[in-house]
């Protein structure tokens, strides 16, 4: 599988995730062997999404929890 940033070698790995309740879980990725780009079952399948469905714009950094003080 191609990596959809570089073209480069995707394989496949198992990541920890020690944020899931109780029980750490392993959740299956794709990494890029050339640029790092990771991707997992949800982020692809938030790339699937019809435009309709799609965000019009990304959060600006008010969102995000930085607050850019205005001169």
């Amino acid at each position: 599988m191609p990596c959809s940033r570089c073209q480069g070698l995707m394989v496949t790995e198992m990541l920890f995730n020690p944020n899931e309740s109780m029980s750490h879980t392993w959740v299956p990725a794709a990494r890029c062997l050339n640029c790092g780009n990771l991707e997992d079952a949800l982020i692809r399948m938030a790339r699937c999404l019809p435009d309709q469905l799609r965000r019009s714009h990304r959060p600006g950094p008010q969102r995000r929890g930085v607050w850019i003080r205005s001169a």
